[in-house]
């Protein structure tokens, strides 16, 4: 289950590459290919497997012209749709 305090890291077998902006990704076992535009570059940039959900809630808020609940809304539903496609996976405590 997502959360504020999870923690999202990339999952093992899924590389990126920066894109005119956009940022795409191919998961290595399965060959699937996700595209995604300039906020989710961002927001893709942040899973480090150190920053909470909440710490890239706040750091779009500051780089984005969007309200503290847009950006929790909008940043949970397109980690959960990374998570749901085997893109990241979520750690509940930080790791040093």
């Amino acid at each position: 289950m997502l959360a504020l305090q999870s923690i999202p890291m990339v999952a093992h077998g899924v590389v990126s590459r920066d894109a005119d902006g956009e940022v795409v990704i191919v998961h290595a076992r399965t060959g699937k290919v996700t595209v995604i535009n300039h906020v989710g570059a961002f927001i893709w940039h942040c899973i480090d497997g150190k920053h909470t959900v909440q710490e890239i809630v706040e750091a779009v808020v500051r780089t984005f012209d969007v309200s503290a609940g847009r950006a929790r809304e909008d940043t949970l539903a397109f980690l959960q749709t990374l998570a749901d496609k085997n893109l990241i996976t979520l750690s509940g405590t930080n790791v040093e």
